[in-house]
């Protein structure tokens, strides 16, 4: 049995994994990089819900998860709710954007979010919006291409951002945007980049301690009657990855298997 699961379609999801493991290193996880479908931000719906199904159906389910997390905004805003409803027996948590908390420290009133177009026009964004932050501007820019550079990135090299996110950057100072949420986990990678690239005046947000709390609830307080008691080793454990693609991940998973800090387990064929 898996305790967590972490299912992404790429790199994105790997600062959730590690945050949520540094604050609980004995317990044991799975990463799914669903490298046979990247990039999950320009899927249909429809595309998209049927990939997380065979996804569930053919890697995660047999693992029998304890808890599943979609560590990708995009699959979160589009498929959280859908697979709830069709497995309701398993524990799920959902990347959404954090426009609340972004709200909550904006001084302006004003809020950006960088995502992918699915993310981006998907009513789930305006139900957190109309939720969280009524009466703010909001400003939402996507930017699909920084996902691709990112996943193909390699470790210690500073990736390129300004010519991606250049008009992203002219619309949240026009509308006077002082907080700007990182809607697409893949972002995080490029946290410091794009920090230094929208200057001071601007502080990025993203879900990482939500999503811990989230997950650490769920083990203390299981949703579910059946479900056993959370175990936890004594010594950290080092979480495995799988992947869906005939290609293996790219230089930046190898890094981190090489490095000890995953470890490359059962490898599908996919598609």
């Amino acid at each position: 049995m898996e305790h967590v699961v972490f299912l992404d379609s790429g790199v994105g999801g790997l600062p959730y994994l590690f945050h949520f493991l540094e604050r609980n290193p004995g317990i044991g996880a799975t990463y799914l990089a669903d490298n046979a479908y990247f990039p999950y931000g320009t899927k249909t719906e429809t595309q998209l819900k049927a990939i997380l199904k065979e996804n569930m159906e053919n890697y995660i389910l047999p693992l029998n998860p304890l808890i599943i997390v979609l560590a990708c905004n995009t699959a979160s805003v589009v498929g959280l709710d859908f697979l709830r409803q069709t497995y309701p027996e398993i524990s799920f948590v959902g990347t959404v954007p954090a426009i609340k908390p972004a709200a909550l420290n904006s001084k302006k009133r004003s809020l950006g979010v960088l995502a992918t177009t699915r993310t981006i026009s998907d009513p789930y964004i305006d139900s957190l919006y109309n939720r969280y932050a009524p009466g703010f501007t909001l400003v939402k820019c996507p930017v699909d291409r920084l996902v691709s550079r990112i996943e193909l990135s390699r470790p210690g090299v500073s990736v390129k951002v300004d010519d991606i996110v250049q008009q992203a950057k002219q619309e949240f100072v026009q509308g006077q945007v002082d907080q700007v949420v990182l809607g697409c986990t893949h972002f995080l990678h490029v946290h410091e980049e794009l920090g230094e690239y929208f200057g001071p005046g601007i502080t990025l947000v993203d879900s990482r301690d939500g999503i811990s709390r989230r997950i650490e609830h769920l083990m203390n307080n299981p949703q579910k009657l059946d479900q056993p008691a959370f175990p936890k080793e004594a010594d950290p454990v080092i979480p495995r990855l799988i992947h869906t693609g005939k290609q293996k991940p790219g230089p930046l998973f190898q890094w981190l298997i090489d490095q000890k800090k995953l470890v490359s387990g059962e490898v599908s064929n996919g598609q």
